[in-house]
């Protein structure tokens, strides 16, 4: 019965984006859970977006219109206004959920009553991308394992640079019990939960001292997407148009390095603004004994970040800037070219990028139905763990050394 499902809210940010938008909602709107609530907060967008969501007709959607352009934090919190649920997610609006995805963390969050589940993304590139050569790929990686983490230990482990943002329990890939959200926002300065700049990655850094133990999936739940209008997009291109810096003025590189810690420069990388969400969450919630910043580590992420990404110049200039302001004594080397991932796939196992046929796979709801099996049915937890990490090392090994012997007999 669905009363005895917990409600949960999914809420879609969304500003002129309807083309992607319409595809994200189907994703949404044909999962097999019933007990939910979809909020649509339209960031005051000038395209047919409430046209698109009128059309589903659907009594589970909330629409809410801002009456103004907000930046990004602004329009997270807004949207989180007409939340109802017991539970709460955050998903773009050129991203998806893979088939009965809810009803899959809903069955692992009721198991024990955890507080979250966090999950691997699978990352898709939209046909319209910025960057012909990237378009209409699946990038990522999957495993059946699942974990009980807990959220203290996690955030340490993201301070002393051993784990990406991405392990915390963030609003965005989660699904997070909405009691520890307020809980949050009561911690938080001026009773905000969204207090930094990029909302999903302050959300996970402010939850993680208060969320306790919560469950990590190494498999996806949702799809990625990254399209011409995605922020990530946008932010990572050299060169932008006047209506495309509007669309980022809050999140551009200047708009960063005046809202971060001074210390820190004017970088748009991905360790950045981790590290930089994680002062801000640090001087915010004063209740928090938080872990003490690392700033020689940050600026050796830095380093290994820039010399796998497009923009390794602007990176390296920034770690070139802490070391300065903090009288670090190190070297920052001169850009280099970057790696090429390896590809690596198998039945219930995905690691690298796959190119699609754009003939068969051509938005966010293709790329959910085709991935959709690598939500494992029963998942490797408890002291199954361990037998399952030894035995894929010895696959690997095994492979290495075949394609060795291979190379060698050539």
């Amino acid at each position: 019965m669905i009363q005895d499902e917990p409600l949960i809210s999914v809420v879609v940010p969304t500003r002129n984006r309807a083309k992607t938008l319409k595809y994200c909602l189907e994703t949404i709107v044909t999962q097999s859970y019933r007990n939910m609530q979809i909020v649509v907060s339209d960031n005051f967008s000038s395209d047919n977006t409430k046209e698109v969501v009128a059309a589903f007709n659907d009594p589970r959607i909330t629409y809410v219109r801002a009456e103004r352009p907000l930046s990004m934090n602004e329009n997270y919190s807004f949207a989180l206004q007409p939340v109802k649920g017991d539970y709460v997610t955050y998903i773009g609006d050129d991203d998806g959920f893979l088939p009965d995805a809810i009803q899959y963390g809903m069955n692992l969050l009721q198991n024990k009553k955890y507080a979250a589940l966090t999950w691997r993304k699978i990352d898709y590139v939209w046909p319209d991308h910025k960057v012909p050569e990237r378009r209409n790929i699946i990038l990522g990686q999957s495993d059946p394992l699942l974990l009980e983490v807990n959220g203290m230990r996690k955030l340490k482990l993201f301070a002393a640079f051993k784990e990406g943002y991405n392990k915390l329990p963030c609003i965005y890939n989660s699904i997070i019990k909405m009691s520890v959200i307020e809980r949050v926002r009561a911690e938080n300065q001026d009773g905000i939960f969204f207090g930094g700049v990029i909302p999903d990655v302050y959300s996970g850094i402010a939850l993680s001292p208060f969320i306790g133990d919560y469950l990590q999936a190494f498999f996806p739940l949702t799809v990625n997407g990254a399209s011409s209008m995605s922020s990530g997009v946008m932010q990572g291109l050299k060169e932008r148009t006047k209506e495309e810096e509007e669309l980022i003025k809050d999140i551009t590189p200047a708009a960063l390095k005046s809202a971060y810690h001074a210390d820190m420069g004017s970088s748009t990388s991905v360790v950045s603004i981790a590290f930089g969400e994680f002062l801000t969450a640090r001087s915010r919630i004063k209740s928090v004994k938080w872990p003490r910043p690392r700033w020689r580590l940050y600026v050796k992420r830095l380093i290994r970040e820039a010399l796998q990404s497009f923009n390794q110049e602007a990176i390296l200039a920034s770690a070139r800037y802490t070391v300065g302001r903090r009288k670090l004594f190190m070297r920052v080397p001169r850009p280099k070219l970057g790696l090429t991932p390896a590809i690596y796939t198998q039945p219930g196992y995905f690691l690298g990028q796959m190119c699609l046929p754009l003939n068969l796979v051509s938005n966010v709801k293709h790329v959910a139905d085709v991935v959709g099996s690598l939500m494992p049915k029963a998942p490797v937890k408890g002291r199954g763990v361990a037998s399952y990490l030894l035995s894929r090392w010895f696959q690997f090994s095994f492979r290495t050394a075949v394609e060795y012997y291979r190379y060698l007999r050539s």
